[in-house]
Formats: structure tokens, C-alpha cells, sequence
């Protein structure tokens, strides 16, 4: 008898209490949680185009240097929590 790979659990998406908050500029994010990595999906990053297998809170394809390097040079708009740590 043979037996079939598992298949990977399907993506839970993140909700709200799931967000943290906006970082302040220059710090960090916490992205500790498994589903802000998808092994099998490299779209490209919506920062620099470059293929990325991280995505964020709001599902958009990122690298987290790319995310901090924008939440850093832009901290007015980071408030608007395009992207955030985990809670």
C-alpha cells in the first residue's frame, strides 16, 4: 500500500486580533506566524518586483525588509496599517 503526501492545510487568512500594531519607523516587524510564509507561491513583491514567498497581514506579496524600508520612509502613511506586526 502506498500513501499519498499530506497536503498542506489550507491558508487561514489572518483577521483582525491577529494584527498588531504599525511599528514605529526604523523599527522591526514581528512576523512570527507560518502564514505570512507560502513555500509554494513566489509572486512578485509589490515593493520591488522581485519574486517573494512572504506575504502580508492583507495577503499582498512583500519581502519584510522591503516592508520596513517603506514603513520607514513613509510614516505618515504607515498609520493607515498597510503593514503590521503580529498581535
Amino acid at each position: 500500500m502506498t500513501t499519498r503526501p499530506a497536503q498542506p492545510a489550507a491558508r487561514r487568512p489572518f483577521t483582525e486580533k491577529d494584527c498588531g500594531d504599525v511599528p514605529p519607523p526604523g523599527a522591526l516587524l514581528v512576523w512570527r506566524d507560518g502564514r505570512h510564509y507560502l513555500h509554494d507561491d513566489s509572486a512578485p513583491c509589490v515593493l520591488c518586483t522581485k519574486p517573494a514567498h512572504l506575504r502580508s497581514h492583507a495577503g499582498e506579496a512583500v519581502h519584510k525588509i522591503c516592508a520596513e524600508t517603506w514603513l520607514t520612509a513613509h510614516p505618515a502613511e504607515a498609520l493607515r496599517g498597510r503593514f503590521v506586526s503580529d498581535s
